[in-house]
C-alpha cells in the first residue's frame, strides 16, 4: 500500500514537472509572438502583455557572454537522455551535437522536450527552471543551465 503512494506521489511530480515545463514554453511562444514590431503590438489587445506572468528569464542575463562550455559528461548525458526519450516516445533518431537545435533538428516535440527536462532534473538532482524559464534551443544550451 505504501509502495502505491509513493508510485503515484512520483507520477504527480513527473506530472507537475511536465505541466510547469510545458505552460513555460507555450509563455515564451506567446511572449514571442507579442514582441513583433511596434505595429504588431498596437494590434495587441490592451492589457494582454500584462496577463503574462514574468517568470521567463532571458538566456543572455543568466549567461554572461563567453561563458564556459558545459562539461562533456553534462553535454553526453543530455544527448542520452534526449535519445532515451527518442525512443522511449517511438520517435525516429537524430544524430546529436552540442550545437543541435533540439525542437528544430529533431523529431522531438515540445511535450518530449518537456519528459527530457524532468529526467534531467531527476539525473542531476538540480531544477534549472525553478526560478523561471529559461529560453533555450540547442543541445549546449540545454547542458549549460546543468553545468551551472
Amino acid at each position: 500500500m505504501q509502495k502505491d503512494a509513493q508510485k503515484w506521489g512520483d507520477l504527480n511530480h513527473r506530472i507537475c514537472c511536465i505541466k510547469k515545463v510545458t505552460v513555460a514554453f507555450l509563455q515564451n511562444s506567446l511572449t514571442s509572438q507579442l514582441k513583433g514590431s511596434e505595429n504588431q503590438q498596437e494590434k495587441t489587445k490592451p492589457g494582454l502583455t500584462a496577463k503574462i506572468p514574468k517568470i521567463i528569464v532571458p538566456y543572455t542575463q543568466l549567461m554572461s557572454e563567453g561563458a564556459a562550455m558545459p562539461s562533456s559528461q553534462t553535454i553526453e548525458l543530455v544527448i542520452q537522455t534526449l535519445l532515451e526519450v527518442m525512443q522511449e516516445q517511438q520517435k525516429s533518431p537524430s544524430s546529436l551535437k552540442p550545437d543541435t537545435r533540439i525542437l528544430a533538428d529533431t523529431s522531438l516535440d515540445s511535450l518530449d522536450l518537456a519528459i527530457a527536462v524532468v529526467k534531467l532534473e531527476e539525473k542531476f538532482g538540480k531544477d534549472p527552471f525553478k526560478n523561471g524559464f529559461i529560453p533555450f534551443s540547442t543541445v549546449e544550451e540545454l547542458a549549460k543551465l546543468y553545468d551551472l
